[in-house]
């Protein structure tokens, strides 16, 4: 079994050169190879030279790319491209793997047939979490954790993120697979929305994706996204991922699911105001951005 590592990155070296170190510094298994692919999505600061600085202690088991299309889907797709493994397991640039990350990936996948696995993100604090954030704010931050117990992922409400997921590549064959490349991050756009695709056109083709917590990686949360602007802003773009989502691929994803989990969401909030006002305040947010895509698409189609 061979795992290629899949890091897009974009003008973050000093993120991508804890990633690369943490990766370094885990067990490797010793029935299984791995390599590791970065993909530098056109940055402008030292990303080139931080691989080259530790290209040598990975025994020639990196390679670096340049991949010219700006946008973290683009990226992704030229990881996949290039990568020889038979699985993919694909990270960000600003997360840290666990010791023991590969030796658990390779175990899971050994011990269960599966097509994907769904890993636990846990959050790494620049400085102390403050109290008004709640642990269903923490998806705006890029953290997933769904529990000590592994378990078949059936429902779209378990749904896994590119922070830490392993999917097996011949899944991407078919190109209806691949990363749709008007959404996910481009440049300084946050717009997310490319992995949410990928999971939903995953659990419709009828793969198998478990989740497997003992797969850890730790997401650094700098201080400037511990900020309430922060999360009013995740939720008005991630409005507009959803409107895309729910008009390009209707067969895919439920619009109407969406907009109930939404409104239980708010209710929740309501119940116990003292603590989640930002999350009340980010679903108004994120229900405006509805309201304003979905009327910018039914303006668009009438032209």
């Amino acid at each position: 079994m061979q795992i290629s590592v899949v890091i897009p990155t974009y003008n973050n070296a000093e993120g991508l050169h804890n990633a690369l170190h943490s990766i370094l510094a885990a067990k490797a298994p010793e029935d299984a190879a791995y390599e590791v692919i970065v993909v530098d999505n056109n940055s402008s600061d030292y990303t080139k030279e931080t691989v080259e600085s530790v290209s040598p202690l990975f025994g020639g088991n990196i390679r670096y790319f340049c991949e010219p299309a700006q946008g973290s889907s683009c990226a992704r797709n030229r990881g996949i491209k290039e990568a020889k493994g038979e699985f993919l397991a694909f990270i960000d640039d600003d997360v840290q793997v666990d010791a023991l990350w590969l030796i658990e990936i390779v175990k899971n996948l050994r011990d269960r047939d599966v097509d994907c696995i769904a890993g636990r993100v846990l959050p790494k604090w620049e400085i102390q979490r403050p109290p008004w954030i709640t642990d269903n704010l923490c998806k705006a931050l890029g953290l997933l954790d769904y529990g000590d117990t592994p378990f078949r992922i059936i429902s779209l409400l378990h749904e896994f993120i590119t922070a830490n997921c392993v999917i097996r590549r011949s899944i991407f064959n078919d190109e209806a697979y691949l990363f749709k490349t008007c959404l996910g991050h481009k440049g300084t756009n946050t717009q997310g929305g490319e992995d949410t695709e990928v999971f939903f056109s995953m659990m419709k083709g009828g793969h198998t994706v478990w989740y497997c917590p003992s797969c850890v990686v730790y997401h650094t949360i700098p201080r400037k996204r511990m900020l309430v602007r922060h999360f009013l802003k995740w939720n008005y773009q991630n409005s507009e991922s959803k409107v895309f989502l729910t008009r390009m691929f209707p067969g895919i994803y439920d619009g109407r699911e969406l907009r109930r989990r939404m409104f239980k969401k708010a209710v929740d909030c309501l119940k116990r105001i003292d603590k989640s006002y930002i999350e009340l305040l980010g679903g108004l947010f994120f229900f405006a951005g509805l309201l304003y895509h979905n009327l910018l698409w039914h303006i668009r189609k009438r032209k």
